[in-house]
């Protein structure tokens, strides 16, 4: 091995080492047991509908330490999953659990600057979209404008601001609305 590829090897390593950190520090992680334990106290397997919210879909969990860890925020007040982390696991369907998990810790653009663990639980239809986006990637000869909804009577639409797909020649093509 070459010293390049042995500073390569090293630098990849302290990087994978430092998201793996910063997803932990970013949101309280529990054990299906933890979570269980606190939705229904002396119940006998309460960590088993934790796992069946995994499987089915609901919830994701990363492996950690041995154990399978849940981040709080896929999970409500009364810690029943919220709606929109099934919809953004759909579209996340091929994404390893790390990789999600690090797109909910990392800053969206699309979110104005805020990362998606701080908004499902208040914009979940927001979050969703942009889930739909970073799964959709980079669009050749396309950008989005995106500017606020007239007020009412005129706003037709639930969402807040429009959004608009352009393209190359600034004409829109397929607008919507967040």
């Amino acid at each position: 091995m070459s010293v390049h590829s042995e500073d390569a090897s090293s630098l990849r390593t302290d990087l994978e080492k430092h998201a793996i950190e910063q997803v932990l520090q970013g949101a309280e992680w529990s054990t299906a047991a933890e979570i269980g334990a606190r939705r229904a106290p002396g119940a006998a397997n309460s960590h088993g509908t934790i796992s069946r919210w995994r499987d089915a879909g609901a919830v994701f969990g990363i492996d950690h330490g041995g154990r399978k860890i849940y981040p709080a925020y896929v999970f409500d007040a009364s810690l029943q999953p919220l709606p929109a982390v099934r919809r953004v696991l759909e579209v996340f369907k091929d994404y390893e659990p790390f990789r999600i998990a690090a797109w909910f810790e990392s800053t969206n653009a699309f979110l104005g600057g805020r990362r998606p663990r701080e908004v499902i639980g208040t914009d979940p239809d927001a979050v969703v979209a942009a889930a739909r986006e970073h799964a959709m990637g980079p669009v050749h000869g396309q950008c989005y404008a995106f500017y606020p909804r007239r007020p009412a009577p005129f706003n037709r639409h639930r969402g807040a601001w429009v959004v608009e797909v352009l393209d190359d020649m600034g004409a829109g093509i397929a607008p919507g609305s967040i």
